[in-house]
């Protein structure tokens, strides 16, 4: 990961792990990234800091990778 968190939410989608949220020292954040296999990528922010929430993923809703992969 570009940023070391703890407490963050993840799922695993179209072969690929998002990871979202969680704690950088004392602090919650909102900064996404994606792991291909070979790298992480930094993706869109969220609106708000997350830290210890929860994820889940249904399977193939419409449009998961423009949700996922947006940009802010």
């Amino acid at each position: 990961m570009h940023i070391p968190r703890l407490n963050f939410d993840a799922v695993v989608a179209d072969g690929c792990i998002y990871v979202m949220g969680g704690h950088a020292s004392e602090e919650s954040m909102g900064n996404c990234e994606k792991f291909d296999g070979k790298s992480w990528t930094p993706i869109h922010c969220l609106p708000n800091p997350i830290a210890a929430g929860g994820a889940v993923f249904i399977e193939k809703p419409p449009h998961i990778a423009q949700l996922l992969c947006r940009r802010s």
